[in-house]
């Protein structure tokens, strides 16, 4: 095996056989010493291992080139003999497999020509020493094999045609045996690296579904996270009130006259226990509603759905589903909960404030007098004595819901699960 280095247009041989590597650079320490300018001081190195060569640029500034593509730095690359590689702008490094010959092929069949002893007649005959010496025409007479008048002149006319040489066969056959070669190589080297293309593909396409796994589940657990805080903060709110509103809850119900008056719609909606009513100081007037038993009420009061109300239906299923509403599957599936109660977080504020509008709590406090200095106003949801919800108001506020429509938000939530119009009223209702 041998490198042949070509460098404008002059060529040199180097071996290889019996060596695992060959240093090639402008430093004298390098087993390829090349002195040119365009040629970094360890400028490549060409390694043979298995069987196999590969080519390695140490980081060059001119760079390596293999068919003008250019070679990654300090990265194996399959060395042949089908393909040269470019050092900098004009030197040439090839890879040979053949013997360098001793002499020039054509030289030593001219010699061997000329040295070849003249042959003018058959020798397949004995002829005696005796007989002296025979003439040419004589020996054609004593010759098994003499050609006849005919058959010499038919030699003597093929010898003047050009003759091809076995060396022009022996050429063609190994043009034919590159070229053979070049195709089945080049088959196979773009078959493999179309085969690793398709590998990087599937490990980028694999690294980039998992990267997004990585992203969706920990989106999933900051909002499981918020979720848990704020489910926290309501604790802890519930928590507060149950200290600040324990006074009301505990508080006698509709023993003086405004309490009275404004109990009167609360009571006739609903069958309640004492503890659930109005109740009056100075400056506070709170309602107490049992929560469990409006809830299991309420839900007997949800009716279908007119044609007048669809379209609505459908504009708040978008704006509480966002991107994941589909107008067409919620139509046919009107009947669909968007989410169950179990997963609704404010279920107790909504049956309270429902509680409150369907008992007409909003015209009683329009209605009846003595409510001028009243500033704050409770609506407070309990369960076994204990404060699970409240909202936080005003009279003022409270008043202005005489005009929501309570049967359509029942709907909104029993039948379909849709919260967003509720939490538009509480957000215009509650203060701090």
């Amino acid at each position: 095996m041998y490198l042949k280095l070509e460098i404008n247009g002059e060529e040199s041989l180097h071996p290889f056989d019996g060596m695992k590597s060959v240093n090639i650079g402008k430093s004298d320490k390098c087993d390829l010493v090349i002195n040119s300018q365009t040629i970094s001081r360890h400028h490549a190195k060409v390694i043979s291992k298995g069987g196999e060569y590969y080519y390695v640029d140490m980081g060059s500034k001119e760079g390596s080139y293999l068919n003008d593509e250019k070679l990654k730095p300090k990265a194996g690359t399959p060395f042949n003999t089908f393909f040269p590689i470019r050092l900098g702008p004009d030197i040439f490094l090839y890879l040979l497999d053949e013997e360098i010959p001793v002499e020039d092929e054509q030289e030593s069949e001219i010699i061997a020509e000329t040295t070849k002893p003249e042959k003018k007649f058959n020798n397949n005959f004995y002829i005696p020493e005796s007989a002296g010496t025979v003439t040419e025409d004589a020996s054609k007479i004593l010759s098994k094999e003499a050609p006849t008048e005919r058959v010499d002149r038919k030699r003597k006319r093929n010898s003047k045609r050009p003759v091809k040489t076995q060396k022009k066969v022996d050429r063609n056959q190994q043009i034919l045996i590159f070229l053979l070669f070049v195709i089945v190589g080049s088959f196979f080297y773009f078959k493999h690296y179309t085969a690793q293309q398709d590998e990087i593909l599937k490990q980028k396409i694999a690294n980039q579904q998992l990267e997004a796994a990585k992203q969706a589940k920990l989106l999933q657990q900051k909002a499981l996270e918020k979720k848990e805080a704020e489910k926290l903060l309501a604790v802890k709110k519930i928590d507060q009130a149950q200290n600040s509103l324990g006074t009301y809850v505990l508080s006698d119900k509709c023993l003086i006259q405004i309490e009275k008056d404004l109990c009167e719609s609360f009571k006739s909606f609903k069958s309640r226990n004492y503890k659930e009513g109005y109740a009056k100081s100075i400056d506070v007037l709170s309602l107490t509603i049992n929560q469990d038993a409006s809830y299991k009420f309420i839900k007997t009061k949800a009716k279908p759905y007119t044609k007048e109300e669809i379209p609505m239906v459908l504009e708040f299923a978008k704006k509480q589903m966002g991107p994941r509403y589909h107008r067409g599957y919620f139509i046919n599936k009107l009947k669909m909960k968007l989410q169950k109660y179990s997963e609704i977080d404010n279920l107790g504020k909504y049956m309270i404030l429902l509680d409150f509008l369907m008992s007409g709590g909003p015209e009683a406090l329009t209605s009846v007098a003595g409510l001028e200095k009243v500033n704050t106003f409770y609506i407070i949801g309990v369960v076994d004595n204990k404060v699970e919800s409240y909202i936080k108001t005003t009279v003022e506020k409270a008043k202005a819901l005489a005009k929501v429509d309570a049967n359509f938000a029942i709907k909104l939530l029993l039948d379909s699960g849709i919260t967003s119009k509720l939490d538009e009223i509480i957000k215009s209702l509650e203060t701090q």
